[in-house]
């Protein structure tokens, strides 16, 4: 099941939050089909473009239908991001709250 990450400031790993949250889903392999029935079809369509899957550890940028940035990253197998993931995910990300 994909997992829609947008973090309030308490449970972030910074202090103080300037600007909008932006949303990081994580979503694996198993789970790509729902995750993918839930976007609006221009998402859909670019994801698929990027081929992304939920593989493991690819990222993609994109907007929702307002401009606002989102990413996923993909989970392959695994149902929880582990913490190598969650970090090399960090250099990858533009700046902002994520």
């Amino acid at each position: 099941m994909p997992v829609s990450v947008p973090m309030s400031p308490p449970d972030s790993l910074i202090s103080e939050v300037t600007g909008p949250l932006n949303t990081l889903h994580l979503v694996p392999e198993a789970g790509w089909a729902s995750f993918e029935a839930g976007l609006l079809p221009a998402q859909a369509a670019f994801l698929k473009a990027q081929d992304f899957k939920g593989q493991t550890g690819k990222l993609v940028l994109f907007a929702d239908a307002d401009g606002a940035p989102h990413a996923v990253a993909g989970l392959g197998a695994q149902t929880e991001a582990s913490l190598a993931l969650m970090r090399s995910l960090q250099p990858r990300l533009p700046d902002g709250n994520w």
